[in-house]
C-alpha cells in the first residue's frame, strides 16, 4: 500500500489488493488509479467477492479482477492431538471443563471485538464456565485487548467488573505459526464479529484445526462458509461516506455462541470441514487457482 496500478516494464502487470470496505481510492494516488484503469496489461488479485466489489466501484472493469482465495496451510494447522489441546490449555491455565472463546487480530473497530466484549460479558453472567481469549497483534498496531477492554469499562461500566476481568486471557506476544495452530486448537470455538474484512483467513485457519466458528454474515468470510463448520451472525450492510460495512446483530452474536455454549451444534460436522477445507483452501489449492490466473 499504496497500491501501484502503473504501467511496468513488463509485459503483464498483477496487483495484489483487497478492499475490506469496498473502497480502495484512500489505498491509492489519483494519477496511479487514473493510469490503472486504462493499463491493457493490468490484472487484479483479491481475495474474496466482497473485496473484489471495491475494485468494481473504483471504476475497473470485472475481467480485469481475479479472485483467489488466501490458503490454509493444513500440514501446520490441523486439529491437535488430545494431548497437545491439553497441554496448550494447561500453558493458557484453562481448565478441560472450561469453555474457550477465541479471537484474534488487530482489534481494530472493523475487527467488532467490543461486540465480542459485550457478548461475553452477558454470556459470563450465565455460564460460569466461559473464559475469552484475545490474541492481538498490538506489536504492529498498537491496540491492545486490554485497550480494548478499557473502552468497555467506559462504555459499559455497568458489565464490567474485577471477576470478568480476571476471566479473560489476554495474548499479546508474537506467536509462531504452529504455537497458534495450538491456539486455535485449544478453543472451543472461534468468534469473529467483524464490520469489514478483505478475507478474513484467522477463523478459516481455527475451522481448518478442528474449531468451530462463529462470522458475520454478507461479507467477505461468505466465500468459504459452510454450516460444516460455521455458524453465521445476522448483520446489516450500512453505508458511511464512501465506505460499506455489516454491522453485526448483538443479539445473534450472544444467542449464537450461547447454542455453542449449550452444545446446540446444529449441522456442524468436524470430518466433513476438515474435508472441504483441504479441498477448496489449502495452499496446494490455492496455488493451483494462482498460477491459472498467472497462465503457468
Amino acid at each position: 500500500m499504496p497500491f501501484r496500478f502503473q504501467k511496468s516494464q513488463s509485459k503483464r502487470l498483477f496487483v495484489f489488493g483487497t478492499s475490506e470496505t469496498q473502497h480502495i481510492k484512500e489505498y491509492v494516488t489519483y494519477q496511479s488509479l487514473s493510469e490503472g484503469l486504462r493499463n491493457p496489461d493490468l490484472k487484479i488479485v483479491t481475495p474474496s467477492q466482497w473485496s473484489k466489489l471495491g475494485f468494481l466501484n473504483a471504476g475497473f472493469r470485472e475481467d480485469r479482477i481475479e479472485v483467489v482465495p488466501h490458503g490454509v496451510d493444513c500440514t501446520i494447522f490441523k486439529p491437535p492431538s488430545p494431548e497437545q489441546r491439553e497441554q496448550m490449555r494447561r500453558k493458557l491455565g484453562i481448565s478441560e471443563s472450561e469453555f474457550v472463546i477465541l479471537s484474534v487480530g488487530s482489534m481494530m473497530a472493523n475487527k467488532g471485538m467490543d461486540l465480542l466484549l459485550r457478548a461475553y460479558a452477558l454470556l459470563r453472567r450465565n455460564y460460569k464456565h466461559v473464559r475469552l481469549v484475545l490474541k492481538d497483534a498490538s506489536s504492529l498496531y498498537r491496540i491492545s485487548g486490554s485497550d480494548i477492554f478499557a473502552a468497555l469499562a467506559k462504555s459499559h461500566p455497568d458489565l464490567v467488573t474485577p471477576e470478568l476481568q480476571s476471566s479473560i486471557i489476554f495474548v499479546s506476544q508474537n506467536l509462531t505459526l504452529p504455537q497458534m495452530s495450538g491456539l486455535y486448537g485449544a478453543a472451543d470455538c472461534y468468534a469473529s464479529p467483524y464490520r469489514a474484512e478483505g478475507f478474513n483467513l484467522p477463523p478459516l485457519e481455527a475451522a481448518a484445526c478442528g474449531t468451530p466458528i462463529v462470522i458475520t454474515k454478507g461479507g467477505a468470510t461468505d466465500d468459504y462458509h459452510h454450516p460444516s463448520y460455521a455458524m453465521q451472525i445476522e448483520g446489516k450492510k450500512i453505508t458511511l461516506g464512501n465506505d460499506t460495512i455489516i454491522e453485526p446483530e448483538f443479539e445473534d452474536l450472544v444467542f449464537k455462541l450461547a447454542n455453542l455454549i449449550e452444545g446446540k451444534r446444529g449441522g456442524l460436522d468436524r470430518d466433513l470441514a476438515l474435508t472441504l477445507i483441504a479441498q477448496k483452501f489449502s495452499w496446494p489449492e490455492v496455488v493451483r487457482k494462482l498460477t491459472g490466473v498467472f497462465g503457468l
